[in-house]
């Protein structure tokens, strides 16, 4: 019979502040013929990770992060943190440009996106107490509360098609 195939290639690390390894590959499988070949090797694992590069100080409590892509705000980082604001972050400079204090009844900004496409692309969502944040990220105000009940807090927005902009609030009491 003939050798088996090669076992398969470990997985990626992960990013993380000192790198982990990546996954070991998966045995070959058996050989045809009348008696069976003998396995192939398994594959080697992956490649560690590269560490952080740079950390930004941003307080206490930080729970969400999402990056712009659009607009000449692209490449702005925005940190929610637990206590209802978010720190803008200039990723040029590595500085914090602007905080927010998003108000809301409750108070727990834990995630947050940024609308990549429709006719407010680049604006940002943060669901905080009973109500959503909608920042404009030229001026980074607050510039409108989406009423959304007690307990929004995940967020997303359509990137593509015809639901493009949309934004999508989960909320954890409904």
């Amino acid at each position: 019979g003939g050798n088996g195939g090669h076992g398969g290639v470990g997985g990626t690390g992960i990013y993380s502040t000192t790198g982990s390894t990546g996954s070991t590959g998966g045995t070959g499988s058996a050989g045809v013929g009348a008696t069976g070949g003998q396995g192939g090797a398994a594959g080697t694992g992956g490649h560690g990770g590269t560490g952080v590069a740079t950390t930004i100080s941003v307080g206490a409590g930080a729970s969400g992060v999402a990056i712009s892509t659009v607009g000449p705000e692209a490449g702005d980082i925005y940190v929610t943190h637990f206590n209802g604001t978010v720190s803008v972050i200039d990723p040029t400079t590595n500085s914090i440009i602007a905080t927010l204090n998003l108000g809301g009844v409750g108070g727990g900004a834990e995630q947050v996106a940024v609308r990549p496409a429709g006719p407010k692309a680049g604006y940002v969502y943060v669901p905080n107490g009973s109500d959503t944040a909608v920042i404009n990220p030229s001026t980074n105000t607050v510039v409108a509360t989406i009423g959304t009940g007690s307990g929004p807090t995940g967020v997303a927005v359509s990137p593509t098609g015809p639901e493009a902009g949309d934004i999508y609030i989960t909320n954890f009491n409904s």
